[in-house]
């Protein structure tokens, strides 16, 4: 039975095997997460969202050439976008 305090041939061999393995991993999962960026794709689609919001109220209160204007502002940046 091995004395308390005493490393045993099984705790080295373990510990040896945890040091390779620690070594062979990417580096990319030893870092902590990363806070994806924004992109322009997220601010374009945003942008979208207000003009849309902004046209449903205009059209809900009854003032129909600025809904259509809001509207027509939400469609162009995806129009710019390549096909």
């Amino acid at each position: 039975m091995p004395t308390p305090g005493r490393s045993t041939s099984t705790s080295t061999t373990h510990r040896c095997r945890t040091r390779r393995l620690y070594k062979d991993v990417p580096g990319f999962l030893l870092e902590g997460p990363q806070i994806p960026r924004r992109t322009r794709g997220d601010e374009m689609v945003e942008e979208a969202e207000r003009h849309f919001a902004a046209g449903k109220q205009a059209y809900a209160i009854g003032a129909f050439a600025t809904a259509r204007q809001e509207f027509d502002l939400r469609l162009t940046p995806c129009s710019m976008l390549p096909i």
